[in-house]
């Protein structure tokens, strides 16, 4: 799978659909709250630095290696699975 990223600057205004409904809101056993060996995600939020903590010990190497374990648990996330290789890089880019 590729992922482009990109911006158009156009002059007529578009009108935008309206958003999807969230499938976290929906998820009945909301995997991902159990599944971060660092405890770092909640249902309040996300600790970013208890994250980076995890990911400096040896303990993290999985996660590093193989992507975010919230990531991997979640049902969504595992239909559109990256390459071991491919999430070692985005993890190696968020734990600089």
């Amino acid at each position: 799978m590729v992922s482009y990223r990109g911006a158009l600057a156009l002059r007529e205004r578009l009108d935008l659909p309206a958003s999807p409904q969230r499938p976290c809101d929906t998820c009945a056993g909301k995997p991902c709250l159990t599944a971060c060996p660092a405890a770092a995600l909640t249902q309040t939020g996300y600790d970013v630095p208890a994250c980076h903590t995890f990911l400096d010990s040896d303990a993290g190497a999985n996660c590093l290696t193989t992507g975010c374990a919230v990531r991997r648990a979640c049902p969504i996330s595992q239909r559109y699975a990256r390459v071991a290789e491919q999430s070692a890089y985005h993890m190696r880019l968020f734990h600089q």
